[in-house]
């Protein structure tokens, strides 16, 4: 065919084998890039943050003959090689706290975490819908396992009781307002009253 028509395609895909693989969700396109360079040596997935779990993934090729290849997982089957996507998985790391006490947990896994990243308890991870109270991000130590353990210093919590979104963002990035912290791995539920307000006479 003429090289007009020769277009590489590259997509992640979360399984060890290229052609037998699942796109990843929560990454722009589904894993799927948006352009890749003449020499192949770069390629970008455009500006929709990403907010997939962390991992290791299959970096997957076909090139595209015609306006119907390169559709299904399967015709991916040229394997490129690792791609490794830092950050917190799995998605499900579920915490509780308790109003009038202060909060640390331990055990949050993740792929090459940092000591430094910052965490923010959200109504909704990547908005600015802070939790009254838990304003302040916390910061995490990384343990000898790779897992982190975070705390919001040495205050106790007063926020109103309810379930909120536990939101993470690399130490490697700017994390100053709430919309940097996109990536949500869990619920926190704080125990304690709601409303705060239950005055009675």
């Amino acid at each position: 065919p003429p090289r007009s028509t020769l277009f590489p395609y590259t997509t992640l895909f979360r399984s060890d084998t290229c052609g037998d693989a699942t796109a990843v969700d929560r990454f722009a396109l589904e894993g799927a890039a948006l352009s890749i360079s003449a020499s192949g040596a770069s390629a970008t997935w455009g500006s929709t943050p990403v907010t997939t779990m962390g991992g290791s993934y299959r970096l997957c090729w076909c090139m595209i003959l015609g306006p119907n290849s390169c559709v299904q997982p399967e015709e991916f089957r040229f394997d490129v090689g690792k791609f490794t996507l830092i950050g917190v998985y799995p998605h499900s790391q579920d915490r509780t706290c308790i109003a009038g006490q202060t909060c640390v947990f331990h055990g949050i896994e993740g792929q090459h975490l940092s000591t430094g990243d910052r965490y923010l308890v959200l109504d909704t991870c990547g908005t600015n819908t802070y939790v009254n109270s838990v304003v302040e991000w916390g910061n995490s130590v990384l343990s000898d396992a790779g897992s982190a353990t975070v705390g919001w210093s040495d205050l106790e919590l007063t926020a109103i009781g309810g379930q909120y979104r536990l939101c993470w963002c690399s130490v490697h990035f700017r994390c100053s307002l709430a919309e940097h912290f996109r990536v949500t791995f869990g619920s926190i539920d704080i125990v304690g009253p709601a409303p705060l307000v239950q005055d009675r006479t």
